[in-house]
């Protein structure tokens, strides 16, 4: 196992993971991916993509990771968009 996970040391990851309204279940999720990517590579990122949450979970992202720089919540609009598509058609 030590001569795989040596391979992938030095390899760049980023990781997206798209999140709605998930307060109570973002920050654990994203915590036990930071492990995994911290156990196989030195160079990885993990992009939180909040499509336009109703709850919580945008501020909650925002200040548990406010200073770290390997994750970044970001806010994305992808239902708002897809309406837009809907109405166009």
């Amino acid at each position: 196992m030590s001569i795989v996970k040596n391979n992938y040391r030095s390899l760049t990851i980023s990781l997206v993971i798209p999140t709605y309204n998930d307060e109570k279940t973002i920050i654990p999720q994203v915590l036990v991916c930071e492990k995994i990517l911290k156990s196989y590579c030195h160079d990885y990122e993990i992009i939180i993509a909040d499509d336009v949450s109703s709850d919580s979970t945008r501020k909650l992202l925002s200040k548990q990771f406010k200073n770290n720089k390997r994750i970044k919540p970001a806010k994305t609009d992808f239902k708002r968009e897809k309406n837009k598509s809907k109405k166009n058609c």
